[in-house]
């Protein structure tokens, strides 16, 4: 009966904690900013039965301080592209204007979040053409990956009637 009784204790916190997270990252989305950063061109690899993409992201080479983390001040265009980068020192955000947090890894890299993109197997030509990574931006500068950002380009075969 004891060993019962715990396993039963033991799965309730489990799904407790569980739920907490989910609960936390639901609140994240729901009160953050949707961004989209530019991406470094990169080819997707096979990772065992699926597809991924190792993500680079374009970053100016004025914040290539020697700063090991911190907060980018980053400023969005009305479809929330990111237009401008600089480093934060807390003066006043203007409205179109956010916080990102960042770390630079030991290759000196700038890294904000997810460095790898999982998708569909067979879905590689497609994300190849990805321009930029979109995420979400939560209040506190954090990023969580929603997808990749891949142009549509419209050809001229492509006509009203054909949609």
């Amino acid at each position: 009966m004891k060993l019962s009784s715990l396993f039963l204790i033991g799965s309730f916190l489990t799904l407790l904690i569980l739920n907490v997270l989910i609960i936390d990252k639901e609140y994240d989305i729901a009160h953050s900013v949707e961004i989209k950063i530019p991406l470094k061109p990169v080819d997707p690899r096979s990772l065992l039965q699926g597809d991924y993409m190792r993500l680079a992201y374009k970053f100016p080479k004025k914040l290539a301080e020697k700063r090991a983390q911190g907060q980018l001040k980053i400023t969005l265009d009305v479809d929330g592209f990111v237009t401008h980068y600089a480093l934060y020192h807390n003066e006043k955000l203007e409205k179109s204007q956010y916080l990102l947090n960042f770390v630079r890894k030991k290759n000196r890299a700038i890294h904000i979040g997810s460095e790898s993109f999982l998708f569909q197997e067979g879905k590689g030509k497609y994300y190849a053409k990805a321009t930029h990574a979109i995420f979400y931006l939560t209040p506190s500068g954090k990023t969580i990956l929603k997808d990749l950002y891949v142009p549509i380009k419209r050809s001229k075969e492509l006509s009203k009637d054909n949609l």
